[in-house]
């Protein structure tokens, strides 16, 4: 106890929001440090205790902030923080009637509040969290209810909230809730005065149980386990000395979780192509239709393709041959405008177009490195002889093809890579590895050495504007040219380490595939450990894996709507089997107040009141070293049956359908966490969840 009082003030003495027979007073005695954990407990008393004449019937614990982020302000109020990130980990009691919270408090006065949840006892489905930035006469406070299909007490959560001077920031099991990002609601930013934040926005955090409006007619109660309290303060953060609190605007709260640095308004979710859970992407994968579509060379060296169609047990991905007879040797590229792949086969230039396999006549020394316009009118490849030549014909009704040597300098390496904005100019790796500027004209060519220094090695990518270029030095390091002007200067990338935090470090990780996002704000590429990596714009070069966990990305990332929210990372997994890692908004910005969120499956919900079977019905096995869950159905589950797994939020992850009793679902694609697994038939539905560690 004396170590928990060295952090925490214990507050004493009568509930103030508790009234009628329920009213409870703190005492130090009901806190308990064991095992790790602090327990919080409610009791009953045989005897009320009576203060100045008020009868109390039971009693509980709270504790209160006792540091100070704000020396400056540390003679006109109690301890308190001025914005942060605050995180618990705890399990909410079982017995009906508690009322356990977390919340953030106005030091000196209330309004404001803002609370990470409040639990009703007799509800163990749901919690809401919110804030208060004005009197309930008004009312100026805004909440959210939860309502989840599992009970809440069974197991250990997190709950954070971000408080920046721009927007509150709710999560849940390290996944985002909703997002306030309107000024006035804001604690600590609508008050320019500063003695007023001193007293007023300035907050204290608490945590405590107890009982409320929850009316309860149990006598002994479960305690509220807490593992741990966190606050975490901008990196570079400077305490405020001189009432000077405009230094955190230039500071970034990261909560990182599983996510890159801006999570506070976007997450990555890794996601799996489900038509590829039998068959194999061997190589050379091209993803069209803004993500919607694979091409890629699949199991027996054939061309497949992948289509999005709902068989009524929801929209998903399949994969199908475009032929079960015409192989492929490789270096696939698809024109996209029209849907139409273009490959090698030997030393062939062949295209697969109205449910046909076609070949460009008199083209017969392809070596590899081919790529479409997408108007499927053009065509570029490498020769057999190390030069580049282009197929042009004049409309997609014909298979007439002109064919023209555009080098002749024996001397093109592997790279080659189109101008977004002209496709008669490309660029390319010449043998003597320099960038190279070739000029398709009508009846000749004209090429242009780029670089000042020979160190293009591979993995050529150009921007949205095409006035920069990518590539990675034979040492895995991240170079760019940029054009101003008719002028091209090399940059080399330096960043912030994700290791040590150190700046203006090389990035000296790049594997293959670089590819580009928002220009010029974010690089994509695969990393020396397989883990997808960006090279972001904050105002500061910044360099991070897009997930920690994941580090099995083989090959082929492309990057699908890279200017827009939409935005996909696509890629083949050391499996075999196509990914993506898909760019998912903040769920909820500024949603309406008081409303009921359900556990959200895409657009629709899941609501407990439909579940009709008992959680029992089911019967999961773990299998952690086969990195499986063993699903075993009841006799009355006859027929075809649905099972999906979805995130904590209720993004779907796996699916599958099953007519079998026993089925083993692989779950090694999946990352840490709790996850909710809904089992569906014409008859029934149940959802349970579990928790892969």
């Amino acid at each position: 106890m004396t170590d928990l009082k060295t952090r925490w003030k214990i507050y004493e003495g009568p509930n103030p929001w508790t009234s009628d027979f329920f009213k409870t007073v703190h005492q130090e005695s009901n806190i308990e440090l064991l095992n790790g954990y602090a327990y919080f407990k409610t009791q009953k008393l045989t005897t009320p205790i009576n203060i100045s004449g008020t009868n109390y019937y039971y009693t509980s614990g709270e504790i209160v902030s006792k540091f100070d982020d704000i020396p400056y302000c540390s003679s006109f109020s109690d301890a308190g923080y001025l914005y942060g990130m605050f995180e618990i980990r705890c399990k909410l009691p079982k017995k009906h009637g508690q009322y356990p919270a977390y919340w953030l408090l106005g030091n000196t006065s209330w309004p404001p509040e803002i609370d990470l949840f409040e639990f009703n006892g007799n509800d163990h489905n749901m919690f809401f969290s919110g804030v208060h930035w004005g009197p309930n006469n008004a009312p100026q406070n805004c909440y959210q209810f939860y309502n989840y299909p599992f009970d809440l007490t069974d197991d250990f959560h997190t709950w954070t909230v971000v408080w920046s001077p721009t927007a509150v920031t709710f999560f849940f099991d390290n996944k985002e809730l909703r997002t306030d990002n309107i000024i006035t609601h804001i604690p600590g930013t609508v008050s320019p005065n500063m003695m007023e934040r001193c007293k007023w926005m300035k907050m204290k955090h608490q945590i405590g149980s107890g009982l409320n409006w929850p009316y309860s007619s149990e006598t002994t109660f479960d305690p509220l386990i807490v593992d741990y309290i966190r606050v975490y303060k901008p990196t570079g953060y400077t305490p405020y000395t001189t009432g000077n609190f405009d230094n955190w605007h230039d500071n970034i709260v990261k909560p990182l979780y599983l996510n890159t640095p801006y999570k506070s308004t976007q997450d990555w979710i890794l996601d799996k192509v489900v038509s590829t859970d039998n068959y194999n992407s061997l190589s050379y994968m091209n993803v069209v239709q803004g993500g919607g579509k694979f091409y890629y060379k699949g199991d027996f060296n054939l061309l497949w393709s992948t289509y999005w169609y709902n068989y009524g047990s929801g929209a998903q991905f399949y994969a199908t041959p475009m032929n079960w007879i015409n192989t492929i040797d490789g270096n696939i590229s698809v024109a996209t405008a029209n849907e139409i792949p273009f490959f090698r086969k030997g030393n062939q230039l062949q295209y697969y177009q109205n449910s046909a396999f076609n070949t460009i006549n008199g083209v017969a020394n392809v070596q590899s490195t081919i790529i479409a316009n997408p108007n499927g009118l053009q065509v570029i490849y490498l020769g057999t002889d190390n030069n580049i030549r282009e197929c042009k014909r004049t409309s997609l009704m014909t298979n007439i093809w002109t064919t023209t040597l555009r080098t002749s300098t024996n001397n093109v390496s592997s790279e080659i890579i189109f101008d977004n904005n002209n496709y008669n100019i490309i660029y390319y790796r010449n043998t003597a590895n320099q960038l190279v500027k070739l000029v398709l004209n009508t009846s000749s060519s004209s090429a242009t050495v780029i670089s000042t220094i020979s160190d293009v090695f591979s993995s050529l990518a150009i921007n949205p504007t095409s006035n920069r270029i990518y590539y990675k030095t034979s040492t895995n390091n991240l170079i760019y040219y940029a054009l101003s002007g008719a002028t091209w200067t090399r940059y080399a990338f330096n960043a912030v380490s994700p290791y040590s935090g150190t700046s203006s470090v090389p990035v000296d990780n790049v594997a293959k595939n670089i590819c580009l996002g928002e220009n010029p704000h974010q690089v994509y590429y695969i990393g020396t450990d397989n883990r997808v990596w960006v090279v972001y714009w904050d105002g500061t070069w910044r360099s991070t894996a897009i997930d920690w966990k994941v580090n099995y990305a083989a090959r082929d990332l492309k990057i699908t709507n890279p200017t827009t929210s939409n935005k996909t990372l696509c890629f083949v997994g050391a499996d075999n089997k196509i990914r993506r890692f898909y760019w998912n908004t903040c769920e909820v910005l500024n949603p309406a107040c008081n409303n009921h969120q359900y556990f959200k499956q895409g657009n629709s919900n899941i609501s407990t009141e439909n579940i009709v079977a008992n959680t029992s019905d089911i019967i999961i096995t773990p299998n952690p070293a086969a990195d499986i869950i063993k699903i075993n159905l009841p006799a009355d589950f006859t027929g075809i049956t649905n099972i999906e797994i979805y995130t904590i939020n209720g993004q779907k992850v796996k699916q599958l359908n099953t007519d079998i009793a026993t089925n083993s679902v692989p779950i090694s694609d999946l990352t840490n966490g709790l996850y909710v697994i809904k089992i569906e038939n014409s008859k029934k539905t149940s959802i349970q969840k579990f928790y892969k560690n």
